[in-house]
C-alpha cells in the first residue's frame, strides 16, 4: 500500500461507445492465462449517468501510470456492463473487457478448407474477424488437403487447430489494441525489462512495503513463491491410423518422454490418430504427450510490481532454495490495481499480481481440450464435378460432392475432397455416381474430414425409372449413355421400348403371371462363356436380326426338330462342306462328296416341265437292270 493523498489517479480508462463519457477508474482485476480469453473487470465512477448499451462490444483502453515504471496497458472490448450503485461521489459502474475472439465463440459455421496449411487457415479466419495477431510460431506449415469447420464457432475451430498443432497464444496489450500472439516454443518469449526479481519471504512483508515507499513501484520483489509438482503418469503417446492408398502395414506413430518416477509409464494410445504421414503422426504424438506434461512442474508467486505480465520471462534471485533461483516463463496472471482517490482524497493505491510460471526451458503446450465435432449420422449431398462433365472420378473410383450446408455453392471439382464410394462387391462391381445425383455420405469415426459415400437416393429431380406404385413389382439395374442429354433423370422409362437411345438395362418383373427378365443393350452385347451354355425354353423362341447373323462352331452342330424345319431365304441358300453332305429321308438319300453326287432311293423321278438335260464330259451310262425305256415324241440318238 502507498499513500496517494493529494494526487491524481494512477488509473485511467477510455471508452469509445460515443458521447462525452467521464469515467474515473477505481479498480481493475485482470485474469489472464495462456490459451484462454482474458477477462478484465473494471469498477469506475462517473459524476453523470452513463448509458451502458452503446458501449457493449466497443473497445476500451486502461492505462496504469505509476511513478518510476513504464505505463501498463489493458485493452479489450466491453462484453458486460452493469450499474452497481449511487454513491455520494457519483454513479458506480462495473465493466468487463474481453478479447475480440471472445465474441466469436458462440456462433457456428460449416465450411471447407482445402490445400491450406494450418497457419493459412488460422490467419484467414483471424483476418476475417479483424483480430490483431502476431504469428511467432514456427509450427503450422503442415498442409491440410481437406479440413472442415463443422458446426463449430470460429474460436473453437481455430482453438482445436492450434491445440493439435502444438500452438498456444497469449495477449499483448497496448493503449490502442490487444494483440493475439501465437507461439510454440520458449524462444518466442522475451524477458521483462528488467527481468530479475528478488525473493523476499512473507515474514519480511514490512521490508517490501518499506521498499515500495522508498523506491516506488520499481521495486521488483516476489513475496510468495510456491513450487507444485504433479503427475498424471503419462510418459508416452501412441497413435495408429489407416491409409487406403497404403493399406499394409497400419500407420503408427509415437513419442516417448523421459520418466520422472517409477509409476511414470502410462501410454496414451489414440485411434484413429488422424494422420497419413508417419512423420506428422510423430509430431502429433509429441504434442499430445507434451500437453499432458506441460504443467507437471509449476510455480505460483505474488508481487507488488505491476509490470509482471504473462507471456514473458523473469529470473528469480536470493531464494533460500538455490535450485529455485532460475529463469521462468509466466503462463498466467491475476492482476489487481485499485485506486480510490476519487472516493477518498487520502486513499491508498493497491497493486498485486499473482502469477503462475513454469521453467523457461519447458516447451509449453496448451491442453488438447477443445472437442472435435462428431457427425452422428449420415448426410446427403450432390455429386459434383467440372462444367460440361457427367462422370468425374479418379483412379480409385472416388468422386467429389457438394454438401447442402456448403454456402460456397460451387458445384464443381473444388467442392470437396475425393470421396471413396461403397460398391456392391469388391470382386468387380463398379457403379460410378453421376454428377448431379444425390448420394448418402457417412463419415469415418464421425470425422467430418473423412467422408465416404455409402448409397444413392432418388429425389424429385431424379425420380425412379418407372412410375410407382404402378410398377412396384419391377426391380431394375439401369445405366445411362455417357454425355447424352436425355433429361435430368437420364433416359426416360419408356424410351427403351420406343427405341430412343440412352441406356443399358436389366429389368426383373415379378408381377404374378407376368414374370419377366428383360435385358436391353444400348449398342452391342457381348457374352463370353468359358465352358457350357444351356438354354431351356418352355414354349416359343423368336429371334429377330436386323442385318446379318454369323455363327462359328469349331466342332459339331446338332439341330433336332420334333416336327417341321423351315428355311426360307429371300435370295439364296449356300451350303458348303469340305468332305461330304448327306440328305436322308427314310430309304432315300442324297450324298455329295468332292467327286461324286449319289442319289439312292426306291424310285427316282426327274421331271423338267420344259426340258431336262443330262450331260457328261466323257461318258453317260444308263443301266436299267431289267429294262430301259426311252420314250418321247421324237427320239434322236447321235
Amino acid at each position: 500500500m502507498t499513500d496517494t493523498s493529494n494526487r491524481d489517479s494512477a488509473l485511467e480508462i477510455q471508452l469509445t461507445g460515443g458521447g462525452n463519457i467521464q469515467l474515473k477508474l477505481l479498480r481493475v482485476e485482470a485474469e489472464e492465462a495462456f490459451s484462454r480469453h482474458f477477462a478484465i473487470s473494471v469498477e469506475a465512477i462517473s459524476l453523470g449517468d452513463v448509458e451502458l448499451l452503446p458501449n457493449l462490444g466497443k473497445p476500451a483502453a486502461i492505462t496504469c501510470k505509476l511513478e518510476g515504471t513504464q505505463a501498463r496497458y489493458f485493452h479489450g472490448l466491453v462484453g458486460h456492463a452493469e450499474y452497481v450503485r449511487m454513491d455520494t461521489k457519483g454513479h458506480i459502474y462495473r465493466l468487463t473487457l474481453f478479447p475480440r475472439l471472445f465474441f466469436h465463440e458462440r456462433g457456428s459455421n460449416y465450411r471447407i478448407f482445402q490445400d491450406k496449411s494450418v497457419r493459412d487457415i488460422i490467419t484467414e479466419i483471424l483476418d476475417g474477424l479483424a483480430v490483431d495477431y502476431d504469428y511467432k510460431a514456427s509450427r503450422g506449415d503442415r498442409m491440410l488437403p481437406y479440413c472442415v469447420q463443422y458446426g463449430e464457432s470460429d474460436f473453437d475451430f481455430i482453438s482445436r487447430q492450434m491445440e493439435e498443432e502444438g500452438l498456444y497464444y497469449f495477449y499483448e496489450h497496448t493503449d490502442t489494441k490487444h494483440v493475439l500472439t501465437i507461439c510454440d516454443a520458449p524462444a518466442n518469449h522475451v524477458g521483462m525489462s528488467p527481468d530479475t526479481f528478488e525473493f523476499v519471504p512473507p515474514t519480511h512483508a514490512l521490508d517490501i512495503a518499506d521498499s515500495v515507499e522508498t523506491q516506488g513501484y520499481t521495486a521488483k520483489f516476489v513475496q510468495l513463491f510456491l513450487e507444485y509438482a504433479s503427475t498424471g503418469a503419462e510418459l508416452k503417446a501412441s497413435m495408429r491410423d489407416y491409409d487406403f492408398k497404403n493399406p499394409h502395414p497400419e500407420l503408427e506413430a509415437e513419442k516417448l518422454e523421459e520418466g520422472d518416477h517409477d509409476e511414470d509409464a502410462e501410454d496414451v494410445y489414440q485411434w484413429p490418430g488422424r494422420f497419413y504421414d508417419p512423420a506428422y503422426g510423430n509430431s502429433l504424438s509429441e504434442v499430445l504427450v507434451q500437453s499432458r506434461r506441460a504443467q507437471r512442474l509449476s510455480y505460483e508467486g505474488r508481487t507488488f510490481y505491476p509490470g509482471m505480465v504473462y507471456g514473458k520471462t523473469f529470473s528469480l534471485t536470493r531464494h533460500d532454495t538455490d535450485r529455485l533461483n532460475a529463469k521462468y516463463l509466466v503462463i498466467g496472471c491475476r492482476t489487481v490495481l485499485a485506486d480510490e482517490v476519487y472516493l477518498s482524497g487520502d486513499a491508498s493505491l493497491e497493486t498485486s499480481v499473482e502469477f503462475t510460471a513454469i521453467p523457461d526451458s519447458v516447451a509449453y503446450r496448451a491442453p488438447i481440450e477443445t472437442p472435435r465435432p462428431i457427425v452422428h449420422g449420415p448426410e446427403t449431398a450432390f455429386v459434383a464435378g467440372p462444367a460440361g462433365e457427367e462422370i468425374y472420378v479418379d483412379e480409385y473410383g472416388r468422386v467429389k460432392v457438394e454438401f447442402h450446408w456448403d454456402r460456397r455453392d460451387q458445384y464443381n471439382e473444388s467442392s470437396s475432397c475425393w470421396l471413396r464410394v461403397s460398391q456392391l462387391s469388391l470382386l468387380g462391381s463398379i457403379f460410378n455416381p453421376r454428377i448431379g445425383q444425390e448420394v448418402i455420405v457417412n463419415f469415418m469415426n464421425g470425422n467430418p474430414d473423412r467422408p465416404v459415400i455409402t448409397g444413392f437416393l432418388y429425389n424429385d429431380d431424379n425420380k425412379p425409372l418407372y412410375e410407382l406404385p404402378e410398377h412396384k413389382t419391377r426391380s431394375v439395374i439401369r445405366t445411362k449413355t455417357y454425355q447424352r442429354d436425355s433429361g435430368a433423370s437420364g433416359v426416360g422409362a419408356q424410351d427403351l421400348d420406343s427405341g430412343a437411345p440412352g441406356a443399358n438395362e436389366i429389368r426383373f418383373e415379378d408381377k404374378t403371371d407376368e414374370e419377366e427378365l428383360y435385358v436391353h443393350a444400348e449398342k452391342d452385347m457381348n457374352t463370353r462363356i468359358r465352358n457350357n451354355e444351356t438354354h431351356k425354353v418352355g414354349t416359343d423362341v423368336e429371334v429377330y436380326v436386323g442385318n446379318d447373323r454369323q455363327t462359328e462352331i469349331e466342332h459339331d452342330d446338332t439341330l433336332d426338330v420334333g416336327n417341321t424345319l423351315k428355311i426360307d431365304a429371300g435370295n439364296e441358300i449356300q451350303m458348303t462342306a469340305t468332305n461330304k453332305i448327306t440328305i436322308t429321308c427314310g430309304q432315300s438319300s442324297i450324298t455329295l462328296t468332292p467327286t461324286e453326287i449319289k442319289i439312292q432311293t426306291p424310285t427316282l423321278t426327274a421331271k423338267g416341265d420344259m426340258s431336262a438335260t443330262l450331260k457328261s464330259g466323257l461318258s453317260v451310262t444308263v443301266d436299267g437292270g431289267v429294262s430301259t425305256v426311252v420314250k418321247a415324241g421324237i427320239v434322236k440318238i447321235n
